[in-house]
Order: structure tokens, then C-alpha cells, then sequence
């Protein structure tokens, strides 16, 4: 959770990941990701830096999930 607070720190409400990372593109996205470029980068949702694509090759990003996200994160703390 704290790394989502850290990139969130200055964000609104109505940000959006300019990149995601594999993991988070199967589970938040919208589809399975077909041809796309990855290139190194930090993923906008988890914040991990892995190889990372455009939202939009999964399809863009489901509604929710930021809110989904959240409560992921925050069962994995405890």
C-alpha cells in the first residue's frame, strides 16, 4: 500500500498509469495483451520496475481498479 501512496502522493483522483507492468495488465486490464512494446520502466500501479507496456495494449484499464487495488493491497498487509 505504501507504494501506491507514494505514487499517488500528487496525483487526483483522476489519474491514470502511463505504464503497467505484466502482472498488473492481466489483473486489472481489460484484456489479454497482444503485440505491444515493453520496454524497463516503473509500473504505475504497483510501482515496481519490470518491463512495462501502454494501458491500452490490455485493452485500457477496468473501471475500479484503483479501489480494487487498494483492497488487495491492503489484505496483503495483514
Amino acid at each position: 500500500m505504501e507504494t501506491m501512496d507514494r505514487l499517488f502522493d500528487d496525483a487526483g483522483r483522476d489519474y491514470y498509469p502511463a505504464w503497467v507492468c505484466l502482472s498488473c495488465g492481466v489483473k486489472y486490464g481489460r484484456r489479454h495483451c497482444g503485440i505491444a512494446c515493453w520496454h524497463v520502466g516503473t509500473c504505475g500501479i504497483c510501482g515496481i520496475e519490470a518491463s512495462v507496456t501502454e494501458p491500452r495494449d490490455f485493452g485500457h484499464l477496468q473501471n475500479g481498479w484503483r479501489e480494487r487495488y487498494k483492497q488487495e493491497a491492503s489484505n496483503d498487509e495483514y
